[in-house]
């Protein structure tokens, strides 16, 4: 006689169909789902589906609700949000409506291990906005939010070298570049020990990830240092800015422009897109100059922190190739980060 899961030890997932012909357990989640539906969007249960069954009449067969158990490797979450996509389609993919960042990897990791190319591709959309979120780590923060968000860049950084996702790479490794390297290394701290925390110090970033960060920091701080200096030949150049220090009798007061530089160590010289939005909404915020001042700030910080997005992929010693523009999955598709 089959054995049976007992109810009190047992958690339903979303999804459970009263009617589905198979359970997937994860862990000590269960999903009753169909057998059509898995095999209509998934090429792997659709082969598996091919070949003779369990009819749950073994002795060693576990069965939930007259329907044999298959355990699967994958985490809870992230199949639930796969499950649902396959249910739900259209309605779960509306791109007004934000996807958790738990379902994104999901879609991703298990798209490709389950061979659903079309769930893999949606949750790839999903991407730029992640990492357009993950661009402003603030590595001096340790809030709740910034701690999520290393998290995030730990992830996506290993599931795009893992899942062929390469285009992603550089804006992932740019993000690790903001989390403190024993914590890449020997994962995230938190003070109390629960099953996300422990969890968390398990999710270290993956080795050759973790090389390209050391390599890429010092790159990225002798850029950021670059722009520094050729700040003074590029800005306070406007007529009314000459005009409003030649009429100053403080001959020592700096200009606009170098008054509001981030002072030493409050912004990582690793983090040049922080560092020039730092810096220039310090000028703007002053206004101690002419309107034409604050443009020429302005231009200048979007045309340096583009130079950093489109050379991204060289300070991590990655081929040149066409990364995938950041700020496209704002126009195209959500994500809750």
């Amino acid at each position: 006689m089959a054995s049976s899961t007992q109810a009190s030890v047992m958690v339903k997932g979303v999804p459970w169909m009263d009617d589905g012909s198979i359970v997937l357990r994860a862990q000590h989640t269960h999903f009753r789902v169909h057998k059509s539906v898995l095999a209509r969007n998934a090429e792997v249960f659709a082969d598996m589906f091919e070949m003779p069954q369990p009819d749950g009449s073994s002795d060693d067969q576990d069965v939930v609700e007259g329907c044999v158990v298959v355990e699967v490797a994958d985490d809870p979450v992230e199949l639930g949000h796969f499950l649902r996509a396959m249910y739900d389609g259209w309605r779960y993919f509306k791109h007004d409506i934000a996807l958790p960042f738990e379902a994104i990897t999901g879609l991703i990791r298990l798209g490709t291990k389950y061979q659903a190319p079309h769930l893999r591709d949606e949750g790839t959309s999903r991407l730029p906005s992640v990492l357009d979120s993950l661009m402003n780590c603030d590595e001096s923060s340790s809030t709740p939010l910034e701690l999520h968000k290393r998290r995030c860049a730990i992830t996506l950084a290993n599931l795009a070298q893992t899942h062929d996702l390469e285009a992603f790479l550089p804006q992932a490794l740019y993000a690790c570049c903001q989390i403190p390297e024993e914590h890449l290394r020997e994962g995230l701290p938190h003070a109390k020990d629960t099953a996300k925390e422990r969890e968390d110090l398990a999710l270290t970033l993956l080795p050759i990830n973790l090389s390209r960060v050391q390599h890429a920091k010092p790159l990225l701080a002798a850029h950021t240092a670059a722009i520094l200096h050729s700040m003074s030949t590029t800005l306070g150049t406007t007529k009314a800015c000459r005009r409003a220090h030649s009429d100053d009798d403080d001959t020592s007061r700096p200009q606009c422009w170098s008054a509001a530089i981030p002072a030493p160590g409050s912004v990582a010289l690793s983090n040049p897109i922080r560092w020039l939005q730092v810096w220039s909404g310090s000028v703007v915020r002053a206004w101690t100059c002419s309107p034409g001042c604050v443009m020429n700030v302005r231009a200048f910080g979007a045309k340096k922190e583009e130079e950093v997005k489109r050379n991204l992929a060289g300070f991590f010693g990655l081929p040149a190739r066409t990364s995938a523009a950041t700020g496209l999955g704002k126009a195209q598709s959500q994500a809750v980060v």
